[in-house]
Formats: C-alpha cells, sequence, structure tokens
C-alpha cells in the first residue's frame, strides 16, 4: 500500500487534495443535515395521530357505536375493565340503548371539541357531545408515549 506524505506534495496536488476533502466534507454535511431534517419532520408527524384530543374523539365514537372492543385500544387497562363492565350488559339493555340512539329526538354523537390540557404525563380534553349539551371531560394518562383514556 502506497503511503503520501502530505510534506511532499505539490503545490497542485495540495489544493486537488484539499479540494478533494472539502467536497466530501459538504457532502457529509448535506447529508447529515437531510437525515436530521427527515427524522424531525417523521418525529413531528409520527407524534400527530396520538394527542390527547385525537385519542379522545377515536374513544368516544368508538362507544358511541358500540365498538367497546375498538375503544380499549385507546384506554388505560383500568379503564379497559370499566368499558368490559359497560360492555357486559345484555342483550335487551343493547338493544334498548341502540334503538334510543336511533331515535328521531336523540341527537346524534358529536365530538365538539373544547379544550385540551396536559401536565406531564396526565392530560383532560373538554368537550361537548352536542352543540347545547354541557361540557364534559375525559381524563388521560400518557403511557409509553401513547395517549389513553384513564379512569381517573
Amino acid at each position: 500500500m502506497k503511503t503520501t506524505n502530505l510534506l511532499h506534495l505539490s503545490q497542485s496536488n495540495l489544493r486537488h487534495f484539499m479540494a478533494n476533502i472539502s467536497s466530501k466534507k459538504s457532502s457529509f454535511i448535506r447529508k447529515t443535515l437531510r437525515l436530521i431534517i427527515v427524522a424531525t419532520a417523521m418525529s413531528a408527524l409520527g407524534g400527530c395521530g396520538n394527542k390527547p384530543r385525537t385519542t379522545v374523539e377515536k374513544f368516544l365514537k368508538d362507544c358511541a357505536a358500540q365498538n367497546f372492543e375498538d375503544a380499549k385500544q385507546y384506554a388505560t387497562q383500568e379503564a379497559g375493565l370499566q368499558i368490559d363492565w359497560a360492555s357486559g350488559m345484555s342483550g335487551m339493555e343493547k338493544e334498548m340503548l341502540k334503538n334510543a340512539g336511533n331515535a328521531q329526538n336523540t341527537p346524534a354523537f358529536k365530538f365538539i371539541f373544547v379544550r385540551e390540557e396536559i401536565n406531564g404525563d396526565h392530560a383532560v380534553v373538554t368537550y361537548r357531545p352536542t352543540e347545547n349539551a354541557e361540557e364534559q371531560s375525559v381524563p388521560l394518562q400518557r403511557i409509553n408515549g401513547k395517549w389513553l383514556v384513564s379512569s381517573h
């Protein structure tokens, strides 16, 4: 293997050597910056799907549609047990709820966002199920980076 002694390089070879290092360095910097930008964008976009507001909206829509198993994916384990209890009603009770929800004088469920309060790994989302309804609050807890509806 032949080694080059920098002290013996001619002036033109030295310029060529320095230009080559400079272009490799700037190429490395450009690639590194691209990687940083892409990683930042991915983490920012990745977090969009799991905000307390989004979690509560999906959870409540599944509950309103009586898709309790789907709703449990947005809930803590403790809240999931409460969902199991609620979904364990008799067939007659479920049918009564379903018919009540389909009645013309009962407004369809809506999620009207009011506010979101985040304090560390806990959050509260306040919403109204209809335009004229009272505000209701849903507590959440962040577990392993994911917001989940909590029972307290």
